[in-house]
């Protein structure tokens, strides 16, 4: 796990919640990463409204 990776991993977390044409990364990502990884991201409580603000 890169932590460069977290923000990009967090917002595809949360794409079904927050709308912001993230779908075609989306597909990519889940691809790469398991739902485990998405999980710990999610976990690491970090603010989705920040993480959009960021990518």
């Amino acid at each position: 796990m890169q932590s460069i990776y977290y923000e990009e991993i967090y917002m595809v977390y949360y794409n079904t919640i927050i709308y912001g044409g993230f779908a075609p990364i989306r597909n990519t990502i889940t691809r790469k990463w398991d739902e485990v990884t998405i999980l710990r991201i999610r976990i690491s409580g970090k603010d989705e409204e920040t993480m959009c603000k960021s990518k």
